[in-house]
């Protein structure tokens, strides 16, 4: 068991950070504090109009507060609707000054009953002290110059919605750092990640010259009515299929046959295209939903055509005994976002 190799295929995502603040609410706070007699009354008004001088002059707050965390100066642990997430100041690469980057990990910290056990045999549970939890980690590699960062996307670990919360609080707590916490207030920003849009690659399936390794079409039965009209053969059987069956939605997943571990065979062009021009008829947003995974050398690209996001997958090869190490994690990552440095937008 010890020489087991294990493989994964963790998916990652390209996000412009944008972080900004609610005018009306801001102002409002800061009038309110400022007319304030008490000491940290006055603290708080100070740390507001700081934090809306640093937005406005469009300071890097998101790095700002990375550096803050991995020096120590800001804290790293929140929690968020429950959940106790925090950052890994350890896995901080790299560790010189002047760097164009930063790379780091963060895990949704569960406490929820763990089980193991062996082949045939009852499970046990997992003791854990009051104090420990299982680490579901997610890597992140953030681009100071792009203001971009690459996430990944584990489905139990931090979610978008968690990391942008986690990093409000963060900021929030930053600029209060000399305010006793019971004294603090949530400050009116927001930290937005807003995926970037892979329209090259959307283009290149247009012209029908990319080999899929798979391909799932989702979407609402009742609304495949029109194919017919737009003369696809391929598309108005796949439209007598679904009409058969009574049912609202339904999905639909193709792969490439695959010989001697290669996908020798993929869709062909004139199919794509049909999808493309139909997917693009489409009438309303929730009718067809087409997701393509594609293979580049090692990495895999996925892509979501109604919303053409730019997204990797990245596989992690690695012995049972011996998880991943950081620094492989973080050159691999590194690696992936300077190959897609030309194409992403800053």
């Amino acid at each position: 068991m010890s020489g087991e190799t294990v493989k994964k295929y963790p998916r990652f995502g390209y996000f412009h950070v944008k972080i900004g603040f609610d005018e009306k609410a801001i102002t409002i706070l800061i009038k309110k504090y400022n007319d304030s007699t008490k000491n940290e009354d006055t603290e708080i008004c100070k740390a507001l109009e700081k934090c809306k001088e640093n937005i406005s002059s469009d300071v890097d707050m998101f790095k700002l507060i990375l550096l803050a965390i991995r020096n120590k100066s800001a804290s790293g642990f929140q929690e968020i609707g429950g959940k106790k997430i925090d950052i890994d100041i350890s896995t901080f690469r790299p560790n010189v000054e002047g760097a164009d980057h930063v790379y780091f990990q963060m895990a949704n910290n569960r406490s929820d009953t763990v089980y193991k056990k062996k082949i045939g045999s009852e499970r046990e549970i997992v003791d854990l002290e009051d104090d420990e939890y299982i680490g579901e980690y997610c890597s992140a590699l953030y681009h100071f110059e792009k203001r971009m960062i690459l996430l990944q996307r584990n489905r139990y670990s931090v979610s978008v919605s968690q990391f942008e919360a986690f990093f409000q609080l963060c900021i929030s707590n930053y600029y209060q750092k000399n305010i006793s916490e019971d004294s603090r207030i949530s400050f009116p920003i927001f930290v937005r990640l807003v995926p970037d849009l892979d329209q090259k690659m959307l283009d290149k399936i247009k012209r029908g010259n990319i080999e899929f390794e798979k391909i799932k079409i989702c979407g609402d039965a009742a609304k495949i009515n029109h194919a017919s009209k737009l003369n696809m053969p391929c598309i108005q059987s796949l439209e007598k299929i679904i009409n058969g069956f009574s049912g609202y939605e339904f999905s639909i997943e193709i792969k490439a046959k695959k010989e001697k571990g290669r996908f020798s065979e993929s869709l062909s062009s004139s199919n794509v295209q049909d999808l493309y021009e139909y997917h693009r008829n489409c009438r309303e947003e929730d009718e067809l939903q087409i997701i393509t995974q594609m293979k580049d050398g090692e990495i895999r690209d996925v892509l979501d055509w109604s919303v053409p996001k730019r997204e990797r997958v990245i596989p992690i090869t690695y012995s049972r005994q011996n998880p991943p190490k950081i620094d492989d994690l973080y050159k691999k990552m590194k690696k992936v976002f300077d190959e897609n440095m030309p194409d992403l937008h800053g």
